[in-house]
């Protein structure tokens, strides 16, 4: 491959790099839109954009991690969906592990006059 193949091949990585970074800045700017809204469909729809972008890059760093990402944000909402219904507790936690992960939860015991919290580390 010559120097200039070379650097077009560079050059377009780094522009689809930088369509990544643009559009992971307007998926943060939509988190906080959404944070105010409190709608879940434009997390949704940004993480699977940020999938494919990812894809398109071929990085397979950025495909897992967004493929993660996906993952805990659909499994938060699906246990969402099922904690309002039912108010289990198992539900609560899924939605605890998917959006903060295993070791930062921290769990209930018992009611609230006699409660007790327990950290899984």
């Amino acid at each position: 491959m010559s120097a200039t193949a070379q650097n077009t091949a560079r050059g377009s990585i780094a522009t689809k790099v930088q369509g990544l970074r643009i559009n992971a800045l307007a998926g943060l700017v939509m988190l906080l839109i959404e944070y105010g809204l409190g709608i879940g469909t434009l997390l949704i729809i940004t993480s699977v954009s940020a999938v494919v972008r990812a894809a398109l890059v071929r990085q397979p760093a950025l495909i897992i991690i967004g493929r993660i990402a996906l993952l805990a944000i659909l499994t938060a909402w699906l246990a969402g969906t099922k904690f309002v219904a039912d108010s289990a507790n198992g539900a609560s936690f899924a939605m605890a592990v998917a959006t903060q992960g295993p070791g930062k939860v921290d769990v209930t015991v018992g009611d609230w006059r006699g409660a007790e919290v327990v950290h899984f580390a």
